[in-house]
């Protein structure tokens, strides 16, 4: 099995075979763009390993690159005559150059390829300029005034950005796309708070205290804090030492005494079923202790 390239092995290629060449970029495999510099022009340039491995040749040396910024000025006045106008220096046909929109005044950057293909405009006349974070802030502004403020930098409507819910009971940091913080998708924990408890649509006012607590020890952060318990514990129990089968997270401070222990990982045991059985068949449930715990470990020598 052959060993995979990395950064230090296509150095030392290149330093062996083409040492009028210096790697500048990191190597991530054969087909991904790597920089590198040619000792004897001065240019850095991006080509794939694979690439210079079977050429070894710088292409600007070797005439490839034959198109300058006077010719591609030509190619747009040819293509639009003056309504565009090439103000920045041509490097490659991918390379960004800068370009004056002359109906308008709008100068804006391109790739060479795009613009000459037809498919690449002024942004500006064609309602395509990004919107900047300040302009968001003002449309945030102006829609819901100061109940939220936005707190990163805008990227693009898909992009989550950084969002404070500033109302004086909540001051929630949260992340949404400004697209979908526009179609109402808001603070997350006011929305959670109102579906959550009587709100919540599934809510049955006929449980009392004690049926919801019974109810809560089956469900959400209880399961959290047993699958817990047991990770740590290796999922052995902690009295014969048996791993797996049927195990139960036992509160050494019991849950309807000490609700402040109530998901305190150390306040958790693993235990087989019939060691936490016999646990409780000698010290019944409920008001239990750690102190009951360790006498019952003394009965057990």
């Amino acid at each position: 099995m052959s060993r995979k390239w990395n950064t230090e092995m296509y150095t030392v290629y290149v330093n062996d075979n083409h040492p009028d060449f210096e790697v500048k970029g990191e190597y991530v495999n054969n087909n991904t763009n790597i920089t590198m510099y040619h000792k004897n022009c001065g240019r850095e340039f991006d080509i794939k390993p694979s690439n210079f491995k079977t050429r070894g040749t710088c292409g600007l040396c070797n005439g490839v690159f034959k198109k300058s910024t006077q010719a591609f000025k030509k190619e747009v006045f040819d293509l639009v005559d003056d309504e565009y106008l090439v103000t920045g220096e041509y490097v490659t046909a991918k390379s960004k150059i800068s370009i004056l929109h002359n109906d308008c005044s709008h100068e804006y950057t391109v790739r060479p390829d795009d613009f000459l293909s037809g498919g690449t405009r002024c942004p500006k006349c064609f309602g395509n300029i990004r919107k900047t974070t300040e302009q968001y802030k003002k449309e945030v502004e102006t829609l819901f005034g100061n109940s939220y403020m936005v707190l990163g930098e805008y990227s693009n409507t898909n992009t989550p950005i950084l969002m404070l819910h500033n109302e004086e009971n909540c001051q929630h940091e949260f992340m949404v796309s400004p697209s979908a913080f526009l179609r109402g998708s808001h603070c997350n924990k006011c929305g959670t708070a109102k579906r959550s408890g009587k709100f919540h649509y599934k809510y049955n006012p006929n449980l009392t205290d004690k049926d919801r607590q019974a109810r809560d020890m089956q469900n959400g952060e209880i399961r959290k804090w047993r699958n817990k318990v047991y990770e740590r514990d290796n999922y052995t129990c902690q009295i014969c030492h048996e791993q797996g089968g049927k195990l139960n997270a036992h509160h050494l401070y019991s849950w309807d005494k000490y609700e402040d222990k109530r998901f305190d990982i150390e306040n958790g045991i693993t235990l087989c079923e019939q060691c936490h059985r016999g646990f409780h068949s000698s010290y019944g449930y409920g008001r239990n202790t750690i102190i009951q715990f360790e006498e019952y470990l003394l009965t057990l020598k």
